[in-house]
């Protein structure tokens, strides 16, 4: 296996390099092996032939989201680019072989990677046979999935955080949509889609390297998908239908 090629989804601009597998140790294993396709646009120059399914695992979990939540999150994730292209993307169930695509909620302690690194929400591989596809998200963060904020105190009493200034129970929390993180390693990354880095996409699309908090792509995160695996039979009218559907969490 040659060296995968990680993507970094963040609230700073400091982080926001694709290092080498061979550059970075993360702790993210995987024995999945799928058929590939060259690409020289997408993460990795890869991308999974979507005459097969792409079988995805929860491997950890974040203890503030029950099993249920988290499952459909995931789904939800994976939904879009499943919708607007051949590419089928399926949990793994018990008949099935091995998952593909790894999915874990690991800390600091547990990843070394996010321990100098606490502004990093996540990072995922490109396509590949080993970690490719992998996604591991930073269960030090705080997520909701109501995107709600929360004060410091509340945070506390729930165990969301160990401690605060008792001076300033009311301070907010900052707190981030894991759909929305989810959907760009997940539906974006482990896909092969690289970040577009266009600043005038900050506000818009998915893929953009900076935390927006949206949960649907937009016409550039669209394109460039179709640009990886052409479009699906239904692709024209998916757009409205995502639009409906994310608003239900």
């Amino acid at each position: 296996m040659h060296s995968c090629d990680v993507c970094i989804h963040t609230v700073d601009k400091k982080y926001t390099q694709t290092p080498k597998l061979s550059e970075q140790e993360f702790s993210a294993l995987n024995i999945g092996s799928h058929k590939l396709i060259s690409n020289p646009n997408a993460l990795n120059d890869t991308v999974w032939d979507s005459s097969e399914i792409v079988y995805w695992q929860l491997d950890s979990q974040y203890e503030f989201l029950s099993l249920s939540q988290q499952t459909s999150l995931i789904k939800s994730a994976f939904l879009e680019t499943s919708l607007l292209t051949p590419l089928k993307i399926r949990e793994k169930r018990k008949q099935t072989g091995d998952a593909h695509i790894k999915i874990n909620w690991l800390g600091a302690k547990d990843e070394k990677f996010f321990k100098d690194r606490g502004s990093v929400l996540a990072f995922a591989y490109g396509p590949q046979d080993g970690v490719g596809g992998d996604v591991t998200m930073n269960s030090d963060h705080v997520w909701r999935l109501d995107k709600t904020p929360i004060s410091v105190k509340d945070a506390f009493d729930s165990g969301l955080i160990v401690d605060y200034d008792k001076n300033h129970p009311d301070n907010i929390l900052k707190t981030f949509d894991p759909i929305h993180t989810m959907k760009h390693e997940a539906g974006g990354h482990s896909c092969g889609m690289r970040h577009l880095e266009d600043e005038n996409l900050k506000g818009s699309a998915i893929m953009y390297p900076f935390y927006n908090g949206n949960r649907v792509f937009s016409k550039e995160d669209r394109n460039y998908l179709f640009e990886l695996y052409g479009k699906s039979n239904v692709a024209s009218r998916v757009s409205k239908f995502m639009q409906h559907y994310m608003g239900r969490f």
